[in-house]
Formats: C-alpha cells, structure tokens, sequence
C-alpha cells in the first residue's frame, strides 16, 4: 500500500510540475517541446507509462488547441464537454496528430472512435480479463486515413516492468505519431480515381487501416555468477512491435456466390531479443555462452466465428515456404474488374475511391531471412494466415557441432549467431488477401471484421551433456536447487512451474552441448541426451482483437453547385456535391463521361470534367450504380 501510495504521489509531483512550468499557451518561444514538437495535457495522467509520457511529450496544458498533440486519461476524456470533444476531433482529423488516452478499457475506445464515426479499431471486450484494457491508444486519422496503436499492460510476473521498458514503449507512442501519422501521405494513386484507362491502383505505401501494437515478452533468467542466493528472481524483457495494414475493397456487381469484399492485408512486427542475450558481456566469463536466441517466431492473424466457406483465402495471394537465406515474396498481386469502392468511407475527405473498370494491388517486395526458415501455414480449408520462422536447423546444423559458438579467444556469439536472431531486429511482413461472401457483411458491417492477431517468440538454449567440466561457480551463487556443482552435468538454472520460465543457459567453450529451447525446455539434462527438435511452449504475445472496417459501399450523389455554369466545348466544369468521390460517371447532357476521363480532387471534394460538344442548355448529374443523382443546368456558349 505505502509503494502504491508512493508512486501516485511521484506521478502526481511530475504532472504537476511539468504543467507548473508550461508557461502561457501563447509562448511561441517554448524550446523544450518534446519529440513530436507541440503537445498538451489534460488533467492528470494515470497508468504505469504516465511519467515516461509526459517525459516524452512534455505536454503543455491543454484549453481546446488543435495544433498539437492532446494526452489525457480515459476518465478524463469522458468528462469533456462538447466543445472539448469538437477540439479533440479536430485534433483526430487534422492531418499531423493524435489523440492518447491513458488506461483505455473498451467504452473508452468506442467513445473515441464515435468522435469520427468509425467503429473501435481494438476489441477489448473480447480480450482477456487480463488484457482487457491498454496502457495508451492512440488514434489518428491523417488525411483521411485511419491510423491506432496500443501498448497492452505488462505480464503480470514477480516484477514490476523495468523502467527501460516503459520507456521504450513511451518513445514507441510518439515514433508512431511521427513515421505513421506524419509520415506516411496518401498517394494520388490511392485516393482518387484513376485518369488513365485499365484499373485503379491502390498504394501499397499508404494503406487506409493501420493498427500497431507496442508489446512485451518478459522471461525469468539466472546463472552462476549474476545471482546470489537468497535474492529476487531476475527478469529480462524483449519488445515485440505488430501492425496490421488493411485496404478494403468492395464489388457492386459481384456474380451470385462470388465474393462481395475483399481485404488486402499486411502485417509485419519488429521482434527484438537484445533484452534477454548476452548476460555475461560484462561479467569475467568470457568462455561461456549465456544468453538468449530467437528459435521459432510465430505471426498469425485469424477471423473468429467465420466459416471457410464465408470467407477464404485467395489461390496465390499469399507467399510460398522457403529455407533459410533464399528469397521469400512477402507481396502479393491481386485485382478486380467491375464497379465497387475502395476505402474507409464513401463520404470521407480523401481516403476512398470508387472504380468503374476496376482496381488492383501490387506489391512486389521480397527479403531474406538469414537462418531462419519460413512455413507457411494456410492451408485449404482454413481461413487463418498464419506464418513461423524457425531457426533450429541453422543452430544444430553451424553452431552444435564442435562448438563452433565457441571460436578464437574465448565467445564468438556475434559470428556464430546471425544478429537476425541474436540480439537484433527481426522484421517479418507477409500479406495475403480475405474474400468475403455477403452474409460476412451482412453480419459484420456495423462492427468491422472480427480478427485475431496473434504472435508468440519461443527462445533458444544450452547446456551441459554428460561428462561436462565442473562449472567455475559455487551453488550459493545460483538458485541452489536447480544446480548440481559436482556432478558429471549441470541442471538447467531457471523458476520451476511458471508459465513464463526463462531458462537461461550457462555453457563453457570446449565441452559438450546440448540445445534446447525455452519456454519450457527439459527440466535438466538427465534423461534428455536427445534434444534435437524439443521446441518447449512459445511465449505468446499477446493475443489482440481488432476491428478492420469495410469499404462503403454505393450512395446516391448528389450535386450542389456547378462552376462555370455557361461556356464552350472543352471548358472545365467544377461540381460539388455529396458522395462525390463514390461516382462513375458524369452525364453531360446526354453524353456519359467515364471516370476515367475526369479529375476528382480530394481536397476540395470536387470533380472537374470538361464539357463535350454541345449546345444551348443542358442538364449536368453524376451517377454511379447505386443511382443518379439531381441535375444543374449548363449553357454553352458560341
């Protein structure tokens, strides 16, 4: 009690202080702004990554600015007033901010997202009750676009978080607002329709969707040497960094039993293992290995309560198995012809289109992933995407034999281990497309798509065979009962019984090995002389339930004005109206003009179409195949 007492009062000290010294809103001179420039507060932050926000952002005490970024508590954003909550959008929508809330659980989410209209881009009411609520979300929509991060709590492990972490996943909020809000704009090719004939190309650089999470894996680890019993069990943590893209596209002429949506997805993670590698760097035991590598990562997103024969995965939209160091398309090629629309909202500023001679996506990346093999696990039946990455047979096969971790004076970790695996980031991307049959919509489309993303780590270890030298440590320095000093071979050092059992591996060069994994490995070496292929339990980070919305379908335009309303053949007319950026056609006095050949603005929500051959006084409307809308009045002139 008297800790919890503590750290609300530090939190309360450091919010109050960094508000104390903000000065005047109107103090332009400021120089001490945090990493994304101008932010603001309101109220009091809470949630265990309060200090490292405001750290972070040194915020500025918020009054209704638009132009910066606004940090909050959940609590504190449910008291705003109206005209707070017209600011926040403003904020939402402005093109180069967000909003973060502190300690969001699911209402809170929604209660955001109706700011804009949007369903809740995270399903926390369908996760667990330990997980049912995030530390920060953020939530954009630049330009259009819909952009959201999260970083879920920490493990509920013997620990507390360390304070490197929490920093970290501060610094992830405010990397995000930078490369994700600010970074990335809509590609002319993306957001409108295409001039040129042959179909429209969406931008696989700019996607409509994008949710990133910034989680944790936390792992238990002690050896000889770093540990003196008795003491507290030591922890390390590893990041893991998931998004998930998605472009949504519907068809407004499907044939009967063929799919109506499409979803283009893309996920990618930014795995790291520095924090739970290379114990001994520091340390005098510079002929042992002891630390951490990546063995198996696992990435899978699936769609829960969808049947296979409701939605599947298209035939070559997804990559193909490779082995270690040799190509993998991580892009897929796909396109429909026809007339649908394509985005988040048929009525939005920029980030729809609609097609009248179709659309396609292309995206043609490839990479290798030194020492790890790539499955894949989609199979005929199953509308799951899911992936592994596997580095076993690269350990077994170039670091087992002969110790060949073990070369020139003392660890060769760093030659032996690529840094793909140890110690480095590890950046997989796959993408694949779902095809929805109707009742998908029919049953999803006030929602979005239920999705399950999922991704576990599994880390590699060794120890002593039999017949291993004895170790250069005594047993008071370890967990005593999890080592055997004066035997022929050495137990495993680790916490017995926990999901989250971080065996370490403490080995001296020269002698024989054996490789494992963890968690959970053998519990010591007797009995197991056989380790090849013992993959123990992958940790799992997460899972995380999300919402991918649908693109809109049609809505009849309607127009508003139309500038200038006389002149010759070839004048350039400019409409306005509603749903504009969801028509086909202009009809120009009898005449039909494709979306091929006029201009749609994003910006102004406008389309400029030059009038054909003509005369006397024609009626000008728009279409598309939900209907046509009201007609103005053009007059040509000689």
């Amino acid at each position: 009690m008297l800790r919890k007492l503590l750290y609300v009062l530090i939190i309360a000290t450091l919010n109050l202080s960094l508000l104390t010294g903000c000065g005047s809103d109107d103090d332009d001179s400021r120089s001490d702004d945090g990493r994304v420039g101008r932010s603001y507060v309101y109220g009091m932050l809470d949630g265990a990554l309060a200090a490292q926000l405001l750290q972070t952002f040194a915020p500025r005490p918020w009054r209704g600015e638009t132009n910066g970024v606004l940090l909050l508590s959940a609590d504190s954003f449910l008291g705003l007033s109206e005209t707070q909550k017209t600011a926040a959008r403003a904020v939402i929508t402005g093109g180069q901010h967000a909003v973060l809330v502190t300690s969001s659980r699911h209402h809170h989410v929604e209660a955001l997202h109706a700011l804009t209209g949007t369903p809740p881009a995270i399903a926390l009411d369908r996760m667990p009750a330990d997980s049912a609520f995030t530390e920060v979300y953020g939530f954009a929509q630049p330009n259009g676009l819909m952009r959201m991060m999260a970083t879920p709590p920490f493990p509920a492990l013997n620990g507390p978080e360390p304070d490197s972490s929490k920093q970290e996943r501060a610094d992830f909020a405010a990397t995000w607002i930078l490369e994700k809000v600010r970074g990335i704009e809509p590609s002319a090719s993306a957001n409108r329709v295409s001039q040129s004939s042959g179909p429209t190309a969406l931008s696989f650089t700019a996607p409509p969707w994008q949710i990133a999470f910034s989680d944790t894996m936390s792992a238990y680890w002690s050896t000889c040497g770093t540990l003196t019993k008795p003491g507290p069990v030591q922890q390390c943590v590893n990041t893991a960094k998931v998004y998930l893209s998605a472009w949504m596209v519907y068809s407004a002429d499907a044939a009967p039993e063929q799919p109506t949506d499409y979803f283009i997805m893309r996920m990618f993670a930014n795995l790291n293992t520095a924090g739970c590698q290379n114990f001994y760097g520091n340390r005098t035991h510079s002929t042992r290995i002891a630390a951490y590598w990546l063995r198996q990562a696992n990435m899978s997103a699936a769609p829960p309560g969808i049947t296979f024969d409701q939605m599947d995965i298209g035939q070559g939209f997804a990559p193909v198995e490779a082995n270690p160091s040799s190509t993998v398309a991580i892009g897929t090629t796909w396109s429909l012809s026809g007339t649908g629309t394509a985005g988040l909202d048929s009525d939005g500023p920029s980030a729809s289109l609609a097609f009248g001679g179709g659309v396609s996506y292309s995206d043609t990346n490839t990479t290798s992933y030194d020492a790890l093999q790539t499955q894949v696990n989609i199979g005929a039946t199953d509308n799951a995407a899911s992936w592994t990455y596997d580095s076993w047979d690269f350990v077994h096969a170039n670091i087992e034999p002969a110790n060949h971790a073990c070369g020139g004076p003392g660890l060769n970790t760093g030659g032996a281990l690529p840094s793909i695996i140890y110690g480095g980031d590890f950046s997989p991307v796959q993408s694949w497309v779902w095809q929805a049959q109707p009742a998908v919509r029919q049953q999803f489309a006030d929602t979005g798509l239920p999705v399950i993303m999922d991704t576990s780590l599994l880390l590699g270890w060794t120890y002593y065979g039999r017949g291993a030298q004895t170790l250069e440590c005594t047993a008071a320095e370890s967990l005593g009962s999890y080592y055997l000093q004066d035997t022929a071979a050495a137990d495993i050092v680790g916490v017995s019984g926990s999901s989250g059992n971080g065996l370490n591996f403490d080995v001296s060069c020269g002698v024989t090995t054996n490789y494992g994994t963890i968690p959970l490995g053998p519990p010591g070496p007797s009995g197991q002389d056989n380790v090849q292929g013992n993959p123990g339990a992958p940790y799992a980070v997460g899972p995380w339930a999300v919402n991918v919305p649908f693109a809109p379908t049609f809505v009849v335009p309607t127009l508003t004005t139309l500038s200038p309303t006389s002149g010759t053949a070839g004048t350039v007319v400019t409409l306005t109206g509603t749903h504009l950026n969801a028509v086909t056609t202009v009809n120009f006095g009898g005449t039909s003009i494709p979306n091929s050949d006029f201009a749609y603005a994003n910006t102004t929500g406008t389309i400029q179409v030059a009038a054909p051959k003509g005369k006397d006084t024609v009626q000008v409307s728009v279409g598309n195949p939900a209907g046509a809308s009201n007609s103005l009045s053009f007059t040509y002139t000689r």
